[in-house]
């Protein structure tokens, strides 16, 4: 688990410093994105820097101090809840339709 919220957060950290997924990664691999702009892959990439976050923390909870644990539960859930609502935004900026130019 550690292993994957390490590269949860380091592969957020690139796509958010690049503003771009990595070349290798197209087609059905960025479903359920439809056009991806510098701002959507942004938004994804911190999505899932808040996810490895929110898993790195909850993995760390068996190990924490009893003093600690209340306030590595509050950051899994608000991390949690902010990569679901920055992955949500972010899937549905993709898929809206462009507006219509006059």
């Amino acid at each position: 688990m550690y292993v994957i919220g390490g590269v949860m957060c380091a592969g957020g950290i690139f796509i958010v410093a690049h503003r771009a997924f990595p070349s290798w990664l197209t087609g059905r691999l960025l479903w359920p994105l439809v056009v991806v702009t510098p701002l959507i892959a942004s938004l994804q990439g911190w999505a899932t820097l808040c996810f490895g976050i929110a898993l790195l923390a909850f993995t760390f909870g068996p190990f924490a101090p009893a003093v600690a644990l209340d306030g590595l539960r509050v950051l899994v859930g608000a991390a949690a809840a902010a990569g679901v609502v920055l992955f949500a935004y972010s899937t549905w900026l993709s898929r809206r339709p462009e507006p219509r130019r006059r």
